[in-house]
């Protein structure tokens, strides 16, 4: 019985693979998991980078003559940090278009 069930399960596997994973190459595979990774990250750091600006933003409204210098800092920060994911992204699209990835 448990040679039957062996079976099908195996012959059930090589369908799936056949079916399902057959159009998929390598490089789509690698594509996808390099797309899975990135994506979230450039998401993550633009998220980062306006909250520090934003956080600046709100700390210098808030804050004393004391406190403007350093919220004046986080703002800084801020767009820097935009300013440098918005230059990756364009980078990573530049490069992806350009070598067909």
């Amino acid at each position: 019985m448990s040679n039957k069930i062996s079976l099908l399960l195996i012959s059930f596997s090589l369908f799936i693979y056949r079916n399902v994973f057959a159009e998929q190459t390598f490089k789509t595979v690698v594509e996808d998991f390099v797309n899975s990774i990135k994506d979230p990250l450039i998401s993550l750091f633009f998220t980062a980078a306006i909250i520090v600006f934003t956080y600046g933003v709100a700390k210098y409204i808030m804050g004393g003559e004391i406190s403007k210098n350093s919220a004046r800092e986080y703002m800084v920060w801020g767009i820097i940090g935009i300013a440098v994911m918005a230059g990756v992204w364009g980078l990573v699209s530049v490069v992806k278009n350009t070598f067909g990835l």
